[in-house]
């Protein structure tokens, strides 16, 4: 054989093969798992995908008002004691 190549499967067999069947090997099997990813890429597109429809149809949550007070009551103390630190480090 022209080009071939010997390798040891496991310890247990030689197999000869030619360059070209060595190279078409490694091709289908990057091929392959090529095609396993992109699976995989699209599955995940798709439950995404899926995620943000039934996001859509519950629509937007909807709070008690004086939890939402109460919330950006808190935002704003925080805003107002984080603004005063830094213009007590500049002083």
């Amino acid at each position: 054989m022209k080009n071939s190549i010997i390798y040891t499967l496991q310890g247990k067999e030689e197999v000869k093969m030619t360059l070209e069947d060595a190279i078409r090997l490694i091709q289908i099997h990057e091929r392959a798992r090529q095609g396993r990813l992109r699976a995989k890429i699209c599955q995940e597109i798709r439950q995404q995908e899926e995620r943000e429809r039934l996001a859509a149809n519950r629509g937007a949550p909807t709070l008690d008002p004086d939890v939402a007070a109460t919330r950006i009551q808190k935002v704003g103390k925080y805003e107002i004691i984080h603004s005063f630190s830094i213009l007590c480090t500049f002083i």
